[in-house]
């Protein structure tokens, strides 16, 4: 797939069909967050749900991001991405459109929740895939920092916004209007990215094109390329302690701290302000730093920065001024570094394999979520909750300084070798 050359126009948007990608994407990530926090609610208060049924849920939500990565990765591979984007938008519409119907009719089902979260959760899967491997046909590799700081910017936003978003629509509105308005949003994105004009140059994939060798080909260029490799140990390693010092962290926050949920989510949500401003301020990073002490320093600050909690105590006052700084630390770093190493990824690697290659680094860096999930509950019930916090954040720091040092030396150079034309 050919990249497209970029016209002029306002540089906050990059160029016009970006700006167009961009708002479809602000669209469906609130669409996304939406009924991540609506469908429990609506099983609770319609369905009086239990919480091992809220539990399956979720899991139903999230479970594709498990199942479908490296299927996706060769699926995209094979075709144009921007209908495939039009597919899980409209397709997230439409099964977010039955329950809405079947939930006015008056005949609801908890089973009804349980599969329209299990597909909307596997079109998003396929979403977050597609993403990343369009945003290359739309920009030019010199503006990949700028478009991934833009799509890191709605993702905060919308983390930041998160926490209140379901409740507040529920409350206000009622189940059934609120699954309205979140299919409305991915209605309005999709049409967003039906606007784009733009049309991509499909290659046909070489040599053998079977499932399982397209996977095993997306595999052997991340195993051939060091940085690869590197990046993808460092996003494995780094989601697995993160959940790990995440799942850790609410049961600490509530207990050693004693944060009320209100005072828990509050602080989160204002921390997460730190995200915006590491989306805001990466470009102007990466001018100064680089890219490879860009990631350094981003991955080093998110992960060292999480020391001071299971360190520090004094009053309630302190531990929120403490707690806001340190996750306003962790969401700046983090999103720093997933820039550039979003962008890394993009430049490096031939369109024709982009699909794949993304599929293979969430596959394994996923893959590791709720591995750390399970680790840092049997962590919490065997060492107790704050040497159980401890463990995780130095696993953290462990992980930042040894992919620091296998991270190239010449990432660099090699990444603006890859960005020239004709590569």
């Amino acid at each position: 797939m050919g990249a497209r050359e970029t016209d002029g126009g306002v540089p906050f948007l990059v160029n016009a069909d970006f700006g167009k990608f961009w708002s479809g994407l602000t669209l469906s990530e609130i669409g996304a967050r939406g009924v991540s926090l609506v469908f429990p609610l609506i099983a609770v208060l319609t369905f009086g749900a239990s919480p091992s049924e809220v539990g399956y849920l979720n899991a139903a939500q999230f479970a594709p991001a498990l199942i479908v990565p490296l299927l996706a990765g060769v699926w995209l591979d094979r075709r144009a991405r921007r209908p495939s984007l039009l597919l899980v938008h409209f397709g997230s519409m439409t099964a977010l459109l039955a329950v809405a119907i079947l939930m006015a009719t008056g005949r609801p089902a908890i089973e009804l929740l349980f599969a329209a979260a299990f597909v909307v959760g596997l079109f998003n899967a396929i979403s977050g895939i597609s993403t990343q491997a369009y945003v290359p046909a739309l920009v030019r590799p010199a503006e990949l920092v700028t478009a991934n700081s833009r799509i890191q910017m709605t993702y905060a936003m919308v983390q930041v916004a998160a926490p209140g978003l379901g409740g507040v629509v529920t409350g206000a509105l009622g189940g059934v209007k609120a699954v309205v308005l979140f299919l409305l949003t991915y209605a309005a994105a999709g049409l967003c990215v039906l606007a784009i004009r733009h049309r991509e140059v499909v290659d046909p994939p070489a040599g053998r094109t079977g499932v399982l060798s397209m996977i095993k080909e997306g595999m052997w260029f991340i195993a051939r390329s060091r940085t690869l490799r590197v990046l993808t140990l460092q996003g494995t390693w780094i989601n697995l302690f993160d959940q790990m010092v995440l799942t850790l962290w609410v049961l600490f926050a509530l207990s050693a701290f004693d944060f009320s949920p209100e005072l828990y989510g509050l602080t989160m949500a204002v921390s997460g302000v730190g995200a915006i401003v590491g989306s805001m301020v990466a470009r102007a990073v990466g001018a100064r730093l680089g890219t490879r002490r860009s990631i350094i320093t981003g991955v080093g600050v998110g992960s060292v920065v999480l020391l001071v909690l299971p360190l520090v105590s004094g009053s309630k006052p302190l531990l929120v001024a403490v707690s806001v700084l340190v996750f306003f630390g962790y969401s700046f770093g983090h999103t720093l570094s997933n820039i550039f190493v979003v962008s890394t990824r993009q430049v490096i690697t031939p369109n024709e394999l982009l699909g794949r290659v993304t599929a293979t680094y969430r596959f394994a860096a996923f893959g590791a979520i709720p591995i750390g999930a399970a680790l840092g509950g049997l962590a919490g019930e065997w060492l107790g909750l704050r040497t159980a916090l401890l463990v995780g954040v130095i696993g953290l720091v462990v992980g930042w300084v040894v992919c620091s040092i296998l991270l190239p030396s010449d990432l660099d150079e090699a990444r603006r070798a890859a960005a020239e034309p004709g590569r």
